[in-house]
């Protein structure tokens, strides 16, 4: 009987350790980059909506981002010189 004791008790000792970790995972994401058309040149000062969440581009097409959205898949609204490009799907 004391030696089962002792090996659960290892057991239960490891399991616990790990148990932290196994739900330490990130939630969340971040989305950063630069907006380009289809033949590749950088498109300025464009409006990006993700989730509720917005961010902007600055004239080089880079911007601030989007960070600590859920992971998923999501419809991206692209608004360019006040035309809106919806329908975009990210991953």
């Amino acid at each position: 009987m004391n030696k089962n004791f002792k090996i659960l008790s290892i057991f239960l000792s490891v399991f616990l350790c790990f148990a932290g970790v196994a739900t330490a995972q990130e939630r969340t994401g971040n989305l950063e980059g630069t907006v380009k058309d289809t033949t590749g040149a950088i498109v300025p000062n464009v409006s990006i909506t993700i989730q509720n969440f917005t961010s902007s581009t600055d004239a080089s097409g880079t911007g601030g981002g989007i960070t600590n959205i859920l992971g998923a898949t999501f419809d991206a609204t692209l608004n360019i010189d006040h035309s809106t490009i919806s329908g975009n799907t990210l991953t």
